[in-house]
């Protein structure tokens, strides 16, 4: 079921929702749709089957699974497959909220900024030296928090960003999804294609 849902998602026109999904034919039998199979497989084995999110990247791409727990899709420009694969097992395992600093939530930058500015100042260090200050410790926020800021787990010398650069790689979105963490529209299930 599950790499009929992904094959179609994948190879068929595409889908904005799950709902949408699963109206499509199945790719695994003829004349039947995903949902009608779906149907047939909660009868039979008596457990609910919930799709609550998909995506779709309808460009160059990497993928990785971790542990059927967590998985990434990554959309680049350039590089090659194993480079992608590389940094979409980076993104499994370091979480980055975005790719560039620029993609970052300015509320959450903001909120970074006066959070670090509030404890330079219980410190009690000078304002003239606070902003100088602030600059390395956002530096450390975009590291902990931003993609190609962050060193690459394989190399920590170096951070994703670089490496990326070095593969004649460009980074454009990623998706990261984890077993139990809930979408955007609350609940719990994930499926990805």
């Amino acid at each position: 079921m599950a790499n009929d849902l992904a094959k179609q998602l994948a190879t068929g026109p595409g889908a904005a929702t799950p709902e949408e999904l699963w109206t499509q034919p199945s790719p695994s039998q003829s004349g039947v749709t995903l949902e009608e199979q779906r149907d047939e497989i909660q009868n039979k084995i008596r457990e609910v089957f919930r799709l609550t999110r998909i995506e779709r990247f309808n460009a160059p791409s990497g993928g990785f699974v971790h542990m059927a727990k967590i998985g990434v899709l990554l959309e680049v420009e350039g590089g090659t497959d194993e480079l992608a694969k590389e940094v979409c097992l980076h993104i499994a395992a370091m979480n980055p909220q975005a790719v560039t600093k620029e993609d970052m939530d300015a509320a959450v930058v903001e909120q970074e900024r006066e959070l670090q500015i509030e404890r330079a100042r219980k410190e009690g260090k000078p304002e003239n030296i606070i902003e100088k200050m602030i600059e390395g410790r956002m530096r450390n926020f975009y590291a902990e928090h931003v993609l190609e800021e962050q060193p690459f787990v394989k190399d920590e010398k170096q951070t994703v960003g670089s490496v990326a650069q070095s593969g004649g790689m460009k980074l454009k979105r990623f998706v990261r999804w984890q077993l139990g963490q809930s979408g955007s529209d609350g609940k719990s299930d994930a499926t990805a294609a």
